[in-house]
């Protein structure tokens, strides 16, 4: 029984160390929504990378954003984001890789790639604890640093 213990101990420790060695990157349980729910196609807008990268920015848009009804003090609905950091960051990827294809600097498949990598990320992570992945994001602007720290992800 000693020995077990130990050894669970041990494996626990060596994860752990492991992990801290590869101190710049950001684990998260893979926990993509499915993509077969119900939505109606006429709520989805067209996007430039394709019919399930405009699926997944819906979905997002939807996770991410809630829409609060008017009041009698406020007239005007008002939409409020969660984890926004995370939210305007992946808009930005988008405009980022779509004018790297229109550059020709990026071929539309591998941006597209791309693209459906990181929204999987976000899809992923709005239940989780992303306070340290969010800290990293709010230091860069520039669409090519926030890259930069979506590639760091790892999802379990």
């Amino acid at each position: 029984m000693k020995r077990v213990l130990i050894l669970t101990v041990m494996l626990c420790l060596i994860v752990t160390v492991s992990r801290a060695q590869d101190g710049d990157k950001f684990y998260f349980y893979n926990d993509v929504p499915s993509l077969k729910k119900k939505i109606d196609p006429l709520r989805i807008s067209a996007n430039f990378f394709g019919e399930e990268i405009a699926l997944k920015t819906y979905l997002i848009k939807d996770m991410y954003t809630v829409v609060e009804a008017p009041t009698d003090y406020n007239p005007v609905e008002k939409t409020i984001v969660n984890k926004p950091t995370i939210f305007y960051s992946m808009k930005k990827l988008n405009s980022y890789y779509k004018k790297a294809v229109k550059k020709g600097e990026l071929g539309m498949q591998e941006a597209t790639n791309r693209m459906n990598g990181y929204l999987d990320i976000c899809l992923s992570v709005y239940m989780q604890d992303t306070n340290a992945f969010e800290n990293e994001l709010r230091k860069f602007k520039k669409q090519e640093d926030i890259n930069l720290v979506f590639s760091r992800v790892v999802l379990e």
